[in-house]
């Protein structure tokens, strides 16, 4: 963050406009840093730009201390959209019902809320599987995880294969009936693992943090769940389990917003868009400056 707000201030002090793709959030936190060269350079960094993009409509108030609304852009991200996804939704209705989380196994991404989870589930739902997927940052925090996996008698229905890449992680989730991610991390802004399962028509249980709540629309394409209330997480998930008309409906309507705003094509659309309405300001005497309209937003169909 610093070395980036170092380098805009040599972009101000040779007047060059710029602006700002905010990926992450949090920027409130500097403004009660004590020490204030650091807050002081934060604030300009921001404060000076022609505008910003960020990746949901809710996150426009992390940087609202700076740059108010109408200066403030929607661009999610985008990834590419697969070929393969015509039997993507075929296996909905297996008897065998297959729930997958896939993020860094970090306290704060949830996977521990996954495990309890999935002792509750398979209580009552014997059949089901488990898949908890993803890179490991502490060897101490993993060891906790298999302990519980053992403790709690879920190793013949937890499988843990570690980070899937390419290939490996198209397969998971297209095997896959159910995404969980029961995230609370603090600068969590998109989850770009929840679009990655609506691409192969898979519904989300998820968590109502960053633009979260924007792409896993509650009821529409999956659930937005407290991730700490582990009961209601679970009934959320035991609803899908039970209802494949349900899975195959929600996973439709995911795979559609997918299609509609965060495949490649949609991305593209949206920066086409981001440069029809910023290319104006680039010329502007100061970043106050007035906007000849309102900025677009993004389609809620």
């Amino acid at each position: 963050m610093l070395v980036d707000c170092l380098l805009l201030a040599l972009l101000r002090k040779r007047k060059v406009p710029y602006l700002l793709y905010f990926h992450g959030k949090g920027y409130p936190a500097y403004e009660s840093l004590r020490y204030l060269p650091v807050r002081h350079l934060v604030r300009a960094a921001l404060a000076n730009a022609r505008g910003g993009l960020v990746l949901g409509e809710t996150l426009k108030e992390d940087v609202n201390h700076c740059i108010p609304d109408e200066r403030l852009l929607v661009l999610p991200n985008g990834i590419p959209q697969l070929d393969d996804r015509q039997g993507a939704l075929v296996k909905k209705d297996a008897a065998q019902v297959s729930i997958v989380f896939l993020s860094n196994l970090i306290p704060t991404k949830g996977p521990m809320r996954f495990l309890k989870m999935a002792r509750r589930v398979r209580e009552q739902e014997p059949g089901v599987r488990f898949t908890m997927a993803g890179r490991h940052a502490s060897d101490h925090y993993l060891a906790q995880l298999k302990q519980f996996i053992a403790r709690e008698g879920l190793g013949e229905c937890v499988e843990s294969p570690g980070p899937v890449y390419g290939a490996d992680k198209d397969l998971l989730l297209r095997q896959a009936d159910i995404m969980v991610f029961p995230t609370n991390f603090d600068k969590e802004t998109f989850g770009v693992v929840n679009i990655e399962a609506m691409q192969w028509g898979v519904p989300v249980v998820s968590s109502p943090v960053g633009a979260i709540p924007e792409i896993i629309r509650d009821g529409v394409n999956g659930f937005i769940v407290d991730p700490e209330d582990i009961s209601a997480l679970s009934e959320r998930v035991l609803q899908l389990v039970r209802d494949p008309v349900l899975r195959r409906r929600m996973g439709y309507a995911g795979r559609e917003l997918f299609a509609r705003h965060y495949s490649l094509d949609a991305y593209h659309d949206n920066v086409r868009r981001a440069m029809e309405f910023f290319l104006p300001l680039a010329g502007s005497a100061h970043p106050g400056k007035a906007l000849p309209c309102a900025p677009p937003r993004l389609p809620r169909r």
